[in-house]
């Protein structure tokens, strides 16, 4: 049981595709930086405007509503399946995958905010990738719940199949 715990925790943090793209902004900001900066002004010459931007960034704190609705939809279903969903022995790694989705859905919901925030200071160009990685981010999480609805509706036809 305390091996299980352990892996529960692990899981949370590294094994998500989530996380490589948490931590793909601070070494594409970091270590790349002066390339951005030049490739977005001279070389893409694409000037998003303020509008835009604001817009953008505030997409991934609108999607953490629906998808935590979503999720309730997938944990706990409001039919008779609710029963044999509970009896599944993967419910815990559905639940795992369903909270530190919504987790870092918050995460790049923070990163965007702040990053508008910042895109007043000189570096304008980093802070509007920043916030258009945020949405992609957020848009891959929301494509995690997505996956596991199917892998929760997979689940409830095989055994309602292998009650046949």
């Amino acid at each position: 049981m305390k091996t299980n715990k352990i892996f529960y925790w692990i899981g949370i943090l590294f094994p998500l595709p989530e996380v490589l793209v948490l931590l793909m902004f601070p070494l594409i900001f970091f270590v790349f930086n002066q390339e951005i900066t030049i490739f977005m002004r001279d070389i893409v010459s694409i000037k998003i405007s303020s509008d835009i931007l604001s817009k953008i960034a505030y997409v991934p704190l609108a999607i953490i509503p629906v998808s935590a609705y979503f999720v309730i939809g997938i944990l706990s279903p409001d039919h008779e399946d609710k029963k044999i969903l509970h009896n599944w022995q993967d419910l815990w790694a559905l639940r795992r995958t369903c909270m530190s989705g919504l987790v870092y859905q918050a995460l790049f919901a923070a990163i965007s905010l702040i990053s508008l925030a910042a895109c007043s200071s000189q570096n304008v160009e980093s802070m509007e990738l920043a916030i258009i990685i945020a949405a992609v981010g957020t848009a891959y999480s929301s494509l995690t719940f997505l996956n596991a609805k199917v892998r929760v509706q997979e689940f409830l036809s095989r055994d309602k199949t292998e009650k046949l």
